[in-house]
């Protein structure tokens, strides 16, 4: 099934119905580990007809009825190909929203001390982007005076947040900065969770009712949408013995003896400007939690939309980064069955009438989201569940029964 594809150029509609060209749209990251990139939308013209562009304007994609890119124009490049005449082939690359970062000086002034959520809050006020704030409000960043304070551009602040308190940050379709802590993932939206609430209602962003709780999963399945999977298991990202760095000048330090066993000490520090004892180890807990075992991940898989049917589609194109996602029926002989994953990135490539949508997912335990009492399977039953399993280790289905 397939549906032609939509674009505005500064908020006006552009004819594109009768224009050849291929389209590549990416969003988000390859890895959980891989550091955040800004969305990008390549558009690939043949033959001279085609809309006229230019640098900065505002270029949107809609697909199926869902946004899929919304950025400024970067680059444009015309050559030919063949002779009497010669066609023009026109590339034009769009970055998203996330890529103005880079161009905003923010700290100089140094920060008060702020909880990550307030700390990514005064960042992003100040770069005049769209965003959704989902930094914890639980974790206490300490202040930094203004004598100490040196000016760092937007997306080097929020990085430092992100990766001191764990959390990633991308732009959506629809063209908003998202900065996303790893115990909201798999919700619907950032904003979901009533304890995280620290705002008055006057100053809560966005609208209360859009605010949904619960996590909701897409189950894919592999049989007929997905081709290709591939398992991989590496010692890469693996951290067994962790030091993180807080207050003044202090450290705490947290270690796996049986993964230091296993495999070796494979050490890590990380300096941050966590305030508290308290935070600084729990951050060292996730991360031992995170990574001191090396874990199966199934990588990316790709999905042939136009073979889809209408309900196919609607589920698929509303998966974005942090989107929980289970794919089912996989090879008997992988470690898996079924797979429950979290989406890093992913990208539509269009051409020929042909649409492939390939996500980038992680394993959830890499972002240490515990499973939910309401998202354990109902058909599970108590002589099921792994005599070992410990609540706060269980993170899939497949944890819950031993898999």
């Amino acid at each position: 099934m397939t549906e032609p594809i939509t674009m505005t150029l500064n908020g006006v509609a552009v004819d594109v119905s009768n224009v050849e060209f291929n389209l590549t749209i990416m969003h988000g990251r390859s890895g959980v580990t891989d550091p955040p990139t800004a969305s990008s939308a390549q558009l690939v013209i043949r033959g001279a007809a085609g809309p006229v562009m230019e640098m900065s304007d505002v270029l949107t994609i809609t697909s199926h009825s869902q946004p899929r890119f919304a950025g400024k124009i970067s680059d444009i490049t015309v050559s030919f190909i063949g002779t009497n005449p010669p066609m023009a082939i026109t590339t034009v690359l769009a970055m998203g929203n996330l890529a103005s970062l880079g161009l905003v000086d923010v700290g100089g002034s140094g920060y008060a001390e702020q909880t990550a959520r307030q700390r990514v809050e005064t960042i992003l006020a100040a770069s005049q982007v769209t965003y959704l704030n989902g930094g914890d409000p639980n974790i206490t960043l300490k202040a930094v005076a203004a004598l100490d304070a040196v000016a760092t551009t937007a997306w080097d602040g929020i990085s430092a947040v992100a990766t001191q308190t764990g959390a990633t940050f991308f732009d959506d379709p629809d063209g908003r900065v998202v900065f996303e802590d790893y115990g909201n993932r798999g919700l619907t939206t950032f904003e979901g969770v009533w304890s995280a609430q620290t705002t008055t209602w006057a100053t809560t962003l966005g609208d209360w009712a859009s605010f949904p709780t619960e996590t909701t999963s897409t189950t894919l399945d592999s049989g007929g949408v997905v081709f290709t999977p591939t398992w991989t298991k590496t010692l890469e990202p693996l951290i067994n013995d962790i030091t993180v760095g807080y207050g003044t000048e202090l450290t705490i330090q947290q270690t796996d003896s049986a993964s230091i066993t296993a495999y070796g000490r494979r050490e890590y520090v990380l300096n941050t400007e966590i305030k508290t004892i308290d935070d600084a180890t729990t951050r060292a807990a996730n991360i031992i939690t995170a990574q001191a075992n090396p874990l199966w991940n199934l990588g990316q898989i790709s999905i042939l939309v136009h073979e889809l049917d209408a309900t196919q589609i609607t589920a698929v194109m509303k998966l974005i980064s942090g989107s929980l996602v289970i794919v089912n029926d996989l090879p008997a002989m992988g470690p898996y069955e079924e797979y429950e994953g979290i989406v890093e990135g992913w990208s539509d490539s269009y051409s020929g009438g042909n649409h492939t949508l390939t996500l980038s997912i992680s394993d959830p335990r890499f972002s240490y989201q515990t499973l939910k009492w309401v998202d354990v399977l109902p058909a599970l039953t108590w002589g099921e569940v792994d005599a070992a399993a410990q609540w706060f280790e269980i993170v899939s289905n497949n944890d819950l029964v031993g898999a």
